[in-house]
């Protein structure tokens, strides 16, 4: 929660560095005009500002009153303690003599607490990266089978290793991790025969190339079926059937070019 804190902290500064700054850079602007660094730096200050109060709460940090700040920061100690047990009522009741407000104050800090934590929760998923893959959509034009092609061989080349590998038993920890690596490697360019021969066929072929590969659609479907039983078998001659697809269908977009 510290580290958290100070990031926050950081973040704060950095908001304000940006509305002064912003304010500085367009003194000279006509006609005068809230800057986009104002407007983020505002809203970084916000955000931030309310998140380090909702910190400061559930923190129990001392502040006039320090005698409930201290029980405040004891009945969160005891509800994140009570989290990671099994329920127990007996020993969740108060042991003090004051426990009307022993109950009202955990409560107040439990809700503070949960709220808090969906918050961020919320921020973290919303600002997490996400990864995505995909063939440029302008379109633009560029397509080559021959990252297919070698995809392919890597498979026939895989499963020619592991095929070959000895392994001395369950002790023998190279050969057993070497197949693992092979097997991985094999399902992944499995894979990716599917994809670079999906976005070729789906992306570049259009209905007047049919003319010239009048067989394209069966030999794109037989190709990916290939690629499918490559990714669930080790079977050196379904590996050279699929070398063989992917140069054929090679040809065949050479043939749709000519």
């Amino acid at each position: 929660m510290e580290a958290l804190e100070g990031v926050l902290v950081f973040a704060h500064l950095l908001g304000m560095a940006a509305i002064v700054g912003g304010y500085f850079a367009g003194l000279r602007n006509v006609p005068k005009r809230l800057s986009a660094g104002i407007v983020h730096g505002t809203l970084l200050q916000l955000l931030t500002g309310v998140l380090l109060v909702g910190i400061a709460e559930v923190m129990g940090e001392p502040r006039p009153g320090g005698d409930q700040a201290r029980h405040c920061s004891g009945a969160l100690a005891d509800h994140m303690a009570a989290t990671t047990r099994p329920r127990d009522s007996s020993r969740d009741l108060p042991r003090s003599g004051n426990s009307r407000d022993h109950q009202c104050g955990d409560r107040r800090i439990c809700k503070v607490g949960g709220n808090m934590r969906n918050t961020l929760e919320k921020i973290r998923s919303a600002l997490s990266p996400v990864t995505v893959h995909a063939h440029c959509d302008i379109p633009c034009g560029i397509y080559d089978p021959a990252g297919a092609v070698l995809a392919a061989k890597t498979v026939a080349r895989m499963v020619e290793l592991i095929t070959t590998t000895e392994i001395g038993g369950p002790a023998d920890h190279v050969g057993r991790n070497k197949v693992a690596r092979c097997i991985a490697v094999k399902e992944e360019h499995a894979e990716l025969v599917k994809r670079e021969v999906q976005v070729i066929w789906s992306d570049y072929f259009k209905p007047e190339h049919l003319a010239k590969v009048p067989d394209l659609h069966d030999q794109v479907w037989k190709l990916l079926k290939l690629a499918s039983k490559n990714k669930q078998s080790v079977d050196a001659a379904a590996a050279a059937e699929l070398v063989a697809a992917t140069e054929a269908f090679a040809k065949s977009f050479a043939a749709s070019k000519a």
